[in-house]
């Protein structure tokens, strides 16, 4: 029953499958389909969003995975492994919320042990978004006992909620802070000269009174 739904899912939906990126293994001897990508695509920067991770073990949706498999979400310079989390009601989906914070590529890390077998797979974002791609069915052997056998499919990388704004176009938290600092510094650079100033004033007119006295005490 849970494969016909899934095919049905697929052939109704294809738009939900064409923005994730779907992987066939064979784990074990044992026929793995992985679907991976990110929650309410397109994901927009400060917008919470997340993993989505689908596991179909032998055409029937694998429930428990997430007593030993976790995600890592890996970006420039940066990572962080998190929990996956069940969808409530839909065995063999799986979440993993964040908030993207800034629009750069990112890549999903997903590891631990299915069949009693490690696997570590990488999912990266595209910047180009989820394009439509014929079926890779190149055989990678990632492992002694993990072979990929097929790749289709992509999910997009955050972008910035510029130009998605409405009715008006609004800026990121990070080009906010980044406005504020730079009024922050212009200020201390203002504060500074202003300080200049005045020291300069105060030095001149001790100067003054200095040689005034010094006259005055000749006379």
């Amino acid at each position: 029953m849970r494969k016909f739904l899934l095919i049905v899912a697929i052939l109704w939906f294809p738009s939900v499958t064409f923005a994730h990126e779907t992987r066939m293994y064979v784990i074990d001897t044992v026929p793995y389909e992985i679907v991976v990508g990110s929650v309410n695509e397109p994901v927009v920067v400060d917008d919470k969003t997340g993993v989505s991770l689908e596991i179909v073990r032998d055409g029937e949706y694998l429930i428990g995975a997430e007593a030993y498999l976790k995600v890592e979400l890996i970006a420039p310079g940066t990572s962080r492994v998190q929990d996956l989390v069940p969808l409530y009601g839909n065995g063999g989906i799986y979440r993993s919320k964040y908030i993207a914070t800034e629009a750069i590529p990112i890549t999903y890390r997903v590891f631990g042990m299915l069949e009693g077998v490690p696997i570590d797979l990488n999912f990266s974002c595209n910047p180009g978004g989820h394009q439509h791609t014929a079926v890779d069915s190149s055989h990678i052997v990632l492992s002694e006992k993990v072979v990929q056998i097929s790749k289709e499919g992509m999910f997009s990388c955050p972008e910035s909620k510029n130009s998605l704004g409405f009715p008006k176009e609004t800026k990121d938290i990070a080009q906010i802070q980044s406005a504020v600092e730079e009024q922050s510094v212009q200020k201390t650079a203002e504060s500074f000269d202003l300080m200049q100033v005045v020291t300069f004033v105060l030095a001149l007119a001790a100067f003054c009174i200095a040689i005034f006295s010094i006259r005055r005490s000749r006379r």
